[in-house]
Parts: structure tokens; sequence; C-alpha cells
């Protein structure tokens, strides 16, 4: 993958790219050495995995928004009858 070469290629970064399976992936590379051979150290893990507990958040956020809305709709209601 294009993280391998960079970071065989003296490269460190973080960066959002395609996987070999064709899957956008968070990549962390950087390049290491060990007894005079060059290594590339690559971490990587799915988009979608990374953002899921994002994507939650913002679901229940929604929800707690749209209870205090209903929950003011009601008490206005109420006040304006009396």
């Amino acid at each position: 993958t294009n993280s391998v070469k960079e970071a065989l290629a003296g490269g460190s970064k973080v960066i959002t790219a395609l996987d070999y399976r064709g899957v956008e992936v968070f990549s962390a590379y950087k390049p290491m050495e060990f007894m005079g051979a060059n290594f590339a150290l690559v971490a990587e893990k799915e988009l979608v995995e990374v953002l899921a507990p994002f994507q939650e958040m913002q679901r229940i956020a929604i929800i707690i928004a749209l209870g205090i809305i209903g929950l003011l709709a009601v008490i206005a209601l109420f006040l304006s009858r009396t």
C-alpha cells in the first residue's frame, strides 16, 4: 500500500487512505530500523469503525433534543390554557 511505500521511504504520518481491499482507513505509519534492516511500522483501522462512536453520540443528542422540545411544547401548551 502507499502507507508502506511512504514509510519505507522515510515518511511518518497519519492519513486516511485506501487499504489493500479498497476500504477507507485511518493509516498511521513510520519507518523503523532494527539490526540494520529497514521495516515499515503501519497501523490501520477502518474509518467506519473509528467514526461509529461519534455517529452514536449524534443519534443520542438528537433524541435528547427532540425529547426536550416535546417536553417544552407540552409545558407551553399547559401554561397557555390556564
